[in-house]
Parts: C-alpha cells; structure tokens; sequence
C-alpha cells in the first residue's frame, strides 16, 4: 500500500496544530488529495447535522429565546440534515432515517441548552473587530491562521470560546491535550492581532458542560514554537521521501483517527495490549453466513484468534479466504463483534 502524497504546508490553523504535534503522518494522510471512502449511517449523518444546529445555537446565530425560537429550530435543522442528506441519496429521504423524529428531539433539547449559555451574551462583530463569532485570526508570518467560533470581550477581559463535536475527555477524566494546545494558539494569535491577553480559554462540547482551559501565556508560546517547527519537519520529510518518520503510533494517538486503516506504522505497532482501542484487526476469514463473517486474527488491537463479525452488508465481497483490515467495529459484551456506524473493511 502506497503512503501518503500531501502538499507542503504552508500554514496550519489550531485545530490542524495539535494533530501536527500529536502525529505529523496523521496530517500527511488528511491532506491526501485521494479522498478516502467513508462508511454512511443514518444515525451518524443525523448526530452531524445535530452538532451543526447546535454549533450555530452557542454561536448566537438563532432568533431570541421565546416562542419563535422552535420554529428557528425547525429551519435549522431541515437545513442541516438536509446537507448531510445530499451526500448519501442511497438512503432515501432524511425523514424516513430509523430514529429520525427521535434524534431530532434529543438534539431540539440540547439546541436549547447551549443556546441558554450563550445567547444572552450575543457579540456584535460590526461595531468591534476585536470580538464576534468565527472571528479570524492570523499571525507568525502568516504560518498560523485559525477561527475562532466566538470571542466576547468586556474592556481587555476576553473570552475565546470553541465548539467540539467530538469526545474532548481523555481516559483520565481531563481534557485531552490536544483541545488545551488549540485554545493556547487561538490565545496567541488573538494577543499578537490585538494586543490583550485572552482571561478566559472555554471548550464547549455542546452535549455538556464547557471546560475550562488555563490562560497559560508560557505554554501558548510554547506550544506556538513547536508547532512552527512541527511545520519544517513535515516540510523536510516531504521533501525527503521520510514521511512515515513524523508517525507516532500508540493507543492514545491513534484511538480517534481516520487513517487507521491505511497507516502500515499504525499496523506495525498496534498489539492487542491496546485493548482494542482504537478497534481494529487484519486476518483472514474462515467462513461466511448471512450477515457474519467469522475470522482468524492474526494483527490489530484485539487478541489473535478465531472472531465473529456481525453485521456485514450483503453486498460485500467477503468470501473466504479474503484477507481483510477491519476498524471501528463494535465489541459486544458476548465478546463478538459487530459492525457499526464508522465501520470500514478493506481487502488486502
């Protein structure tokens, strides 16, 4: 299997910046121009577009909290869901998705309640260029440039505040690394553009409460260092043909990747002392009925073994005896396997 084949970088934004200092192949591999295939769900696709609503709900762009407001909702949500839609026509229509009337409220109250947090709080952008929503930010000879989702500021006491969709917990219970890394660069940048020291660094997960993030200026201008030079290095090995040396394979970088899949240093180390995270196996598969696959592990994150995989698609072209990679399946208390939502099989 090939590697990845990116662009210099030139710049990267905060949210990109973490992900450098974190696993600079992981960048070499999302800034691939070959798209990579994404398995579609409707439960996934709808959890996208309730994140979407709920993201403009914190960022104010909604009607006042009264009786209008579950009509703004309703227009919110047919947009968003509608977006997601256009992607997978194979579906059929959004209002026909198993549980959509049922994510649809769930996601209607959770609107509601980032909406609460922020609305009373509006910023206006027109009449101060120094707060606002999806504010721009740029600074270090152009080499970072993020947005922040909203900026508020009373006097020189400011506030960065930024919406995550995804988990922003480590298994520790602490924000992970990563999100304290992008509020210290968007607080850098917002210094060098205006001069002020942001007093207050939010993480807002949207589906619960915001985390704070110390306003450290040290280790903003630490974190600021490393990723300039995490930039020359990924310029170097590209320049180089040594990519594969900026992987930093380990349970934790890779529990939440994309790339997992077609990454040979992510398969080289993963070993089922990973205790299946991030879920992934390579074998062979010894047999096939309606819907499983049973296999005989030999890599991944799981122990070596005869597995069943519930779950399959019909259509796939599993017989034996293919050889497969499988991430993001589900383990079930019985110890099988099942597919899930972000399932994806690749024959080798």
């Amino acid at each position: 299997m090939t590697g990845p084949s990116p662009p210099p970088l030139l710049r990267v934004g905060p949210s990109q910046a973490s992900d450098l200092l974190a696993c600079g192949y992981r960048v070499a591999w999302a800034r691939d121009p070959r798209e990579l295939v994404e398995t579609k769900h409707p439960k996934a696709l709808l959890g996208v577009a309730g994140h979407a609503v709920c993201e403009r709900a914190g960022k104010g762009q909604l009607e006042l909290m009264d009786e209008g407001w579950t009509d703004w909702y309703e227009a919110a949500w047919s947009t968003e869901v509608g977006r997601v839609a256009e992607g997978a026509p194979e579906l059929g229509p959004p209002e026909r998705w198993p549980a959509h009337n049922l994510q649809k409220a769930l996601w209607r109250n959770r609107a509601w309640e980032v909406a609460e947090r922020t609305a009373a709080r509006r910023p206006d952008q027109e009449n101060d260029p120094s707060q606002g929503v999806e504010l721009e930010l740029e600074g270090y000879d152009g080499r970072l440039k993020g947005k922040a989702d909203v900026v508020l500021r009373e006097g020189n006491t400011v506030e960065i505040r930024d919406f995550k969709s995804g988990r922003i917990l480590a298994d520790t219970g602490e924000l992970s690394e990563g999100y304290k890394v992008q509020l210290l660069l968007y607080a850098a940048l917002y210094e060098q553009n205006f001069g002020i020291w942001p007093a207050r660094l939010i993480i807002d997960p949207l589906v619960r409460d915001p985390v704070m993030v110390e306003p450290d200026r040290l280790a903003a201008w630490r974190a600021v260092e490393e990723t300039l030079a995490g930039i020359a290095r990924f310029n170097a090995a590209l320049e180089e043909g040594t990519l594969e040396s900026l992987a930093q394979p380990s349970r934790d970088t890779c529990r939440f990747c994309a790339h997992t899949l077609r990454c040979e240093p992510f398969w080289r180390a993963a070993n089922s002392t990973w205790d299946g995270r991030p879920p992934a196996l390579a074998g062979a598969i010894v047999a096939r009925t309606p819907g499983i696959i049973e296999l005989s592990v030999q890599a991944g994150t799981i122990d070596p073994g005869l597995w069943q995989l519930g779950g399959v698609a019909g259509e796939e072209n599993l017989d034996p005896p293919a050889r497969v990679r499988i991430v993001a399946f589900e383990r079930r208390r019985d110890t099988k396997l099942a597919c899930g939502a972000q399932t994806r099989i690749q024959r080798l």
